[in-house]
């Protein structure tokens, strides 16, 4: 996972997409999601990294699932410090303000009433408790994740 997040191993995102949706596609169909959300890097980030780990891994499940991905139903609009450097509160705080609704909401006709938000890992949930406090904002009413990894968190 680290030479995906930090290497630009971008390959390793078809690999683990495949992974996921041979143990989770059956299950993603049962959710009735309308939509893959990868959680945002911020452009700083994204400019220093040159991509989204997260958007590679849904564009992958996308397209073995055939949902449509929203790569701009959220917006990073705080540079966050890393969260794998921080303890469980330290990463509630980080992200406290760090997400917003993205301008893809405003574009959609309708909103889907089920996501799925994909992350590479999960350790604490933080992240995905702050993705799913904005998206719960738009009206989506049943928010799961899917992510590679979980891991433990400092």
């Amino acid at each position: 996972m680290a030479r995906f997040k930090y290497s630009s191993r971008r390959e390793y995102g078809a690999v683990y997409a495949e992974e996921l949706y041979r143990h989770y596609g059956s299950w993603v169909k049962q959710t009735g999601a309308g939509m893959l959300v990868p959680v945002p890097v911020h452009p700083a980030r994204y400019r220093r990294r040159g991509y989204n780990q997260a958007e590679i891994l849904a564009r992958h499940f996308g397209k073995l699932s055939g949902l449509p991905v929203g790569t701009e139903m959220i917006a990073r609009i705080k540079d966050t410090r890393p969260q794998k450097e921080l303890s469980a509160g330290e990463r509630k705080r980080n992200l406290a303000g760090a997400f917003s609704v993205g301008r893809q909401v405003r574009e959609l006709n309708q909103i889907p009433e089920c996501v799925i938000i994909m992350d590479d890992i999960y350790t604490t949930g933080s992240t995905m408790e702050a993705c799913s406090a904005v998206l719960k904002e738009t009206g989506i009413r049943r928010i799961y994740f899917l992510c590679v990894c979980i891991g433990q968190g400092n």
